[in-house]
């Protein structure tokens, strides 16, 4: 997770700090939460009114900057991996004009990346993967050639399963993080559940008293 603060002049306000749900007016901190997995959306969400926030969601980054730029907030909690405008370039085009504090979300939550990559074709897609080493690695293959009019079948089946309107193909890869450690004696340990002395609240207002 990273902080960014803030440190351009604050841009227009386009809409008073209260923060308007139905017919009723709360002075609540708002909060506009920037994350394309709908479920951990929700979840933040319902922890941050949990918290006394008025939180609010947008899928992706142009639509997140279509409200930041209507609308005031006081915090912006924004994943990094979003796409067509990932969470850096989010961060870049406002800080053109706004110094609302951001907090990034940059953990893998699964660990796992999956991209969308098209071809012109099957074959296309198969010479990718015999650079990437990704041929046939099974100890019982055939070690016969495989005829011509298979392949050519298989080129047409994908075609029907996979293509886009503009006949280009779709291939599904899953990129897959592991990562593993010790831990020292001197590395810092985490406080206890419910330890803390200030809330994110008093954080975001900086009115958090310092020892």
């Amino acid at each position: 997770m990273l902080i960014d603060q803030g440190s351009a002049a604050a841009g227009k306000t386009t809409a008073e700090n209260t923060v308007q749900t139905g017919a009723t007016m709360t002075n609540a901190l708002s909060v506009l939460i920037v994350d394309d997995d709908r479920e951990l959306a929700q979840m933040l969400t319902e922890y941050l009114t949990a918290e006394g926030f008025s939180p609010s969601v947008a899928h992706d980054g142009n639509t997140a900057l279509t409200r930041l730029t209507a609308y005031k907030y006081d915090l912006v909690i924004l994943d990094v991996m979003l796409p067509s405008l990932n969470g850096f370039d989010v961060l870049r085009n406002l800080r053109q004009t706004l110094s609302v504090p951001v907090i990034m979300l940059t953990a893998h939550g699964t660990d796992v990346d999956r991209i969308v990559v098209r071809y012109d074709s099957a074959f296309a897609l198969m010479q990718d993967l015999r650079r990437m080493g990704a041929t046939n690695i099974l100890v019982e293959r055939r070690r016969m050639p495989t005829r011509r009019v298979t392949m050519l079948r298989m080129a047409q089946i994908y075609g029907e399963r996979f293509a886009d309107s503009d006949g280009r193909i779709r291939a599904t890869f899953d990129v897959i993080w592991l990562s593993g450690w010790a831990p020292h004696e001197s590395q810092q340990k985490p406080l206890q559940p419910g330890s803390a002395k200030a809330g994110l609240a008093e954080a975001v207002r900086g009115t958090v008293k310092r020892e």
